[in-house]
């Protein structure tokens, strides 16, 4: 077995595909649980979210400062519905700047690379070329 995890490869398909793992988890549980991080750094608010198989960031400029936040809600929950209510509210008032994702953008590709690192077979390694140069035949004048 030892000798099946010899190279980069098979231990980057390894990271790859824990790495997918760890995406498939968060994609699952945004269907379920919606969760928010919120910060304030010099002049931003930042919020990174989790929800219905996206994550996303939004940002917009304010001039009050925050503690870093974190929370969890059930989806269907009435906090939910306040969470997606005050984003919506952001959006319309403030000049702010979203970026989402689906998960499976990134957990399919993942998967797709980590099973051809890990499944594929590896190359032989060819021996070095020899750039001697041949001996000078003293014979030769």
């Amino acid at each position: 077995m030892g000798e099946f995890f010899k190279g980069w490869r098979r231990k980057a398909g390894l990271v790859s595909l824990a790495m997918a793992c760890v995406l498939m988890l968060g994609w699952m549980r945004s269907r379920m649980v919606y969760d928010q991080c919120i910060w304030a750094d010099s002049n931003h608010k930042n919020v990174v979210y989790s929800l219905n198989g996206e994550f996303g960031w939004l940002r917009w400029s304010t001039n009050r400062s925050q503690q870093m936040s974190f929370g969890s809600v059930p989806m269907g929950s009435e906090d939910e519905a306040k969470w997606r209510m005050l984003h919506d509210m952001i959006r319309a008032m403030h000049e702010a700047r979203e970026w989402t994702c689906p998960y499976w953008c990134l957990a399919i590709p993942l998967t797709l690379l980590s099973a051809w690192l890990i499944l594929g077979k590896p190359r032989k390694v060819k021996p070095a070329a020899d750039f001697r140069l041949p001996a000078l035949d003293e014979s030769i004048q």
